[in-house]
């Protein structure tokens, strides 16, 4: 039997080690790691979200800009009823989404004249020409009935073709005798109807001039405001016969896409809380008709 001896000085374990990191290195270099990940997440996680407020912030920007020049536009080319008929009124409304929270606005219903020729009804391969009736208010969007990407409220703008428009123009009062429900046969809110959604005011004022005493005028968002059929202003409970309508300005708040996701499941404070983190849009849109 072979003898094996080791020399002094020399042992087994030290001839098989192999150069690595200690324990204490490992846990040094892993809490340096786990620093740098942390700091990475977080400079990545704003930056996100910096581009989430401004993507928000763009999107209201744009449906708003839209809306105002539909109001725009339509104002602009407003009709005066040639057989004295009511031919504009603001009346104020309160619509309720489907969490219970209440928003109170404004409706705004004129005679205009429409920007392109729309279809006729009965033949959807033509289209006719002629004033037309539009009405903005605001209203309530469930996937379900009426439309929309998800439930929230939404401006919408709804309008007569001219061949109903001039068979029912006539009229003493817009709201009552024109734009009741189920008058002209609308009573559910149509996809085609929706301007912008994510509003949650749409809010209407008229601005006009007493020509007797040369004094400027601002109609009450909470009371009513009309023009005609006697050619006259009714301003609430006060009239004025001898004014002027000079310009309509109009109001919204939208609200950011993230926050109008959560508002069908809040109540209370933190409904108004959402409200009042909405951002506010106006124009003054001046009036060119007599």
């Amino acid at each position: 039997m072979r003898t094996v001896h080791f020399r002094q000085g020399w042992s087994l374990s030290a001839g098989l080690r192999r150069p690595g990191f200690t324990l204490i290195e490992l846990l040094v270099a892993t809490a340096v790691m786990t620093i740098v990940l942390v700091l990475s997440v977080q400079v990545v996680t704003a930056s996100l979200n910096q581009w989430g407020l401004a993507n928000d912030r763009m999107t209201a920007n744009m449906q708003a800009r839209l809306a105002l020049d539909w109001i725009s536009r339509d104002i602009q080319t407003i009709i005066v009823s040639g057989d004295d008929s009511e031919w504009l009124r603001i009346a104020p409304i309160s619509v309720t989404g489907g969490s219970g929270g209440s928003i109170d606005g404004s409706r705004l219903m004129i005679f205009c004249q429409p920007g392109e020729r729309p279809k006729d009804p009965a033949n959807s391969s033509t289209r006719i020409t002629g004033p037309i009736a539009v009405s903005y208010m605001m209203g309530y969007l469930d996937p379900m009935v009426s439309g929309g990407s998800r439930k929230n409220f939404a401006l919408l703008r709804t309008a007569i073709n001219p061949r109903d428009t001039f068979e029912n123009m006539a009229v003493a009062n817009l709201e009552t005798d024109f734009w009741a429900a189920g008058v002209l046969g609308f009573t559910t809110v149509r996809p085609e109807d929706i301007v912008a959604e994510n509003v949650v005011a749409f809010q209407v004022i008229a601005e006009f001039v007493d020509e007797i005493n040369d004094a400027t005028h601002r109609s009450d968002p909470a009371e009513g405001f009309s023009v005609g059929p006697d050619g006259v202003i009714r301003s609430g409970s006060q009239t004025f016969p001898h004014a002027r309508l000079q310009a309509v300005e109009v109001s919204l708040r939208l609200l950011k896409p993230k926050v109008a996701a959560r508002l069908n499941g809040l109540s209370g404070q933190a409904w108004q809380d959402a409200i009042a983190s909405s951002e506010v849009f106006s124009k003054r849109i001046p009036i060119f008709a007599p």
